[in-house]
């Protein structure tokens, strides 16, 4: 099973440069929630991607 991290940093892959997305299409399940806004967090921390607003990144 792939870890949450894992699963977020596959998904942002995807993504074209700049591009902006919300928690809901990153195919976190519910139970991953918790886990994945920590992931987000971090990554915003190493400065992997911003937040533009609350939900948006």
């Amino acid at each position: 099973m792939m870890s949450v991290s894992k699963k977020i940093q596959k998904q942002i892959g995807k993504l074209a440069e700049g591009a902006t997305f919300k928690y809901e299409q990153l195919a976190i399940e519910s139970q991953e929630y918790t886990a994945a806004v920590k992931v987000i967090e971090r990554l915003i921390e190493k400065g992997v991607i911003k937040r533009i607003s609350t939900g948006i990144l």
